[in-house]
């Protein structure tokens, strides 16, 4: 954004939490920073641009009513504005007159043993342990890359990505049933100062930093 006022570059910089903390804010009032901030990353492009919000299940409400204001302006534009968010979420962003709206449904059988086998590579040891992650995933690609990073961490599977080699048979390897399951074992594995700091990260909310003593945050 070559041509962007400096002062408009400190707001968005705030918004996607990169700010300086020795800076100071433009004092402004939220109406104002608001369309200070769609003029800057939106209205003052001249390109075709494609913005992508991910996540949007997880979206505060301040930050949903500016992306909803954002989205108003998408026709007097060459842009494009993609938002992705799981199929609990209802929230503004998904009721955008004009959308298009496309569910994703589970991967086929075959585009997940596609999958798995870029996860795992073509070592021979691979074929029956393949199979069993492809049944088990049962069309979830997340569950289906847990599973792997599972295996890996056990060290069930020696190497890298798509050039794993077994180091036991598949019928000695057991599979988490589920994703919560595949995690939860993760989670086991860590150390007891590691399960701490999660413990208290699962309190403290989705964002948390160090305290004064460093423990929050270790």
């Amino acid at each position: 954004m070559p041509d962007a006022d400096p002062e408009d570059m400190l707001l968005l910089d705030d918004l996607v939490g990169i700010a300086d903390p020795n800076v100071e804010l433009p004092r402004i009032d939220p109406d104002a920073r608001r369309r200070r901030l769609i003029n800057a990353t939106h209205l003052a492009r001249t390109k075709p641009t494609m913005y992508v919000v991910e996540d949007a299940h997880w979206i505060d409400a301040v930050s949903e009513s500016m992306f909803a204001d954002f989205l108003t302006v998408i026709p007097q534009t060459h842009s494009l504005i993609v938002i992705t968010y799981r199929p609990e979420y209802t929230g503004a962003l998904s009721r955008v007159p004009g959308a298009q709206s496309i569910a994703l449904a589970p991967l086929t059988d075959p585009e997940t043993a596609t999958l798995v086998t870029e996860l795992l590579g073509p070592h021979p040891s691979m074929g029956e342990l393949g199979q069993m992650i492809t049944e088990r995933a049962a069309g979830n690609p997340f569950f289906a890359e847990e599973m792997v990073r599972d295996l890996a961490e056990r060290a069930v599977l020696r190497g890298n990505r798509s050039a794993y080699v077994s180091t036991v048979g598949a019928a000695e390897v057991s599979v988490p049933a589920t994703v919560q399951a595949t995690i939860a074992a993760r989670i086991d594995r860590l150390n007891p100062k590691a399960k701490r700091t999660l413990n208290a990260a699962a309190v403290i909310g989705a964002k948390f930093s160090r305290g004064p003593t460093g423990n929050a945050g270790d």
